[in-house]
């Protein structure tokens, strides 16, 4: 808990509880608070920004830093290897479906690092492969949500372990199901008069039928007879499977056939129909 020389009552409160609880809470020299289970590293941050480059600094704070990740890493939900470079990962959880960000923190050198003439800043990113172990069962499934595609795993005792590429500057999102997904199920109203609104109704479903858990996201494309794509096309939020799109043809709109497309964003997953306006 870095640089926390002051908090406000109600973060105060949560610590003390934290601490309470059997959280181990780590401060550095900043910290004006005592908590419980605390433990304080005698260490301060200083300007100007080039002491934060010194051989000292950096003995004091990297080998302690080592070591609380050697520590808590097998208790990770998850967590990337990479060769160089460094990652971030974030986990989130939605009634138990697992969400990991993994964001690549591999810099590089450039014509800012010449014009400045300091070896030391890389405000360039770099492409980069990262191993993510995943503590999950053997059955569970891993997507890669910005490619829209299922990875490859394998397993080592109690984790998943896939791979994925890094662009520079950029990240994956991974998520990790039960079950895979198999279909997308429309339902609607085949027949439509100008004027009448309705909802086109969107089930996600898994292998066994049923409704997919967690949080997922769609993208609706709905045209009119003309081709022209309908204002409530766009990004639409599934909880557990289930989303709903709106659906109003306008007084003035064309009559005839109007397709529709339905994108699960996660597995690329897509599904068609035609509703009828008259």
């Amino acid at each position: 808990f870095p640089m926390a020389q002051f908090v406000s009552e109600t973060v105060y409160s949560e610590l003390v509880a934290a601490g309470k609880s059997g959280t181990r809470i780590i401060v550095d020299g900043h910290c004006r608070q005592q908590y419980p289970n605390m433990e304080r590293w005698e260490q301060t941050y200083k300007l100007p920004v080039s002491v934060w480059s010194e051989k000292s600094y950096n003995e004091a704070s990297e080998k302690p830093l080592a070591e609380l990740v050697r520590k808590m890493t097998p208790d990770l939900d998850a967590y990337a290897v990479v060769e160089q470079g460094r990652v971030f990962t974030n986990v989130r959880e939605c009634n138990g479906v697992k969400y990991i960000s993994i964001i690549n923190d591999h810099r590089q050198e450039g014509p800012y690092t010449i014009w400045t003439k300091n070896p030391a800043f890389k405000p360039y990113g770099k492409e980069q492969s990262a191993t993510v172990y995943i503590k999950a069962s053997t059955g569970n499934v891993v997507y890669e949500f910005t490619e829209s595609k299922r990875l490859p795993a394998t397993t080592e005792g109690n984790r998943l372990v896939v791979t994925v590429n890094l662009p520079p500057h950029a990240g994956r999102v991974l998520c990790v199901y039960p079950v895979e997904m198999k279909r997308i199920q429309i339902t609607a109203e085949r027949k439509y008069r100008l004027g009448q609104p309705g909802v086109i109704a969107v089930g996600i479903l898994d292998t066994r039928k049923r409704n997919l858990p967690g949080r997922q996201l769609i993208r609706a494309t709905i045209r009119d007879p003309e081709g022209k794509i309908h204002d409530e096309s766009g990004i639409y939020r599934a909880t557990d499977g289930q989303a709903q799109v709106p659906f109003r043809p306008a007084l003035n709109d064309p009559k005839g056939e109007w397709p529709i497309e339905i994108v699960e964003r996660t597995s690329g997953l897509t599904a068609t129909t035609i509703l009828k306006v008259k």
